[in-house]
């Protein structure tokens, strides 16, 4: 497997900023008190989701898959498709396993 060490250069205005203060408004980031000095270059870990709903032109079913980068180099991939389908009586959901 070849890794590439090389961040991934993202601007920050392509992303949505949401502000999430009302609802954790006492939230705070907490590092354990016996953590190990850092050594090395820093990592930069991406994740990036898609779902479609109905995408299967023939089945009506959905679609959703994941892709999570370590640096430039994919580590995870997923991608899956919903098994059943729900009608306009009742409906279902399919959870990730």
């Amino acid at each position: 497997m070849v890794v590439d060490s090389d961040y991934i250069n993202s601007n920050d205005d392509d992303f949505l900023c949401e502000d999430w203060s009302d609802f954790y408004h006492d939230a705070i980031e907490e590092s354990p008190s016996n953590a190990p000095p850092p050594r090395g270059m820093p990592v930069q870990i991406n994740a990036f989701v898609d779902a479609s709903h109905a995408r299967n032109k023939l089945t009506r079913r959905s679609h959703s898959g994941i892709l999570i980068y370590l640096n430039k180099s994919p580590i995870i991939g997923h991608s899956k498709a919903q098994r059943n389908v729900g009608n306009s009586i009742g409906w279902t959901c399919e959870c990730f396993s």
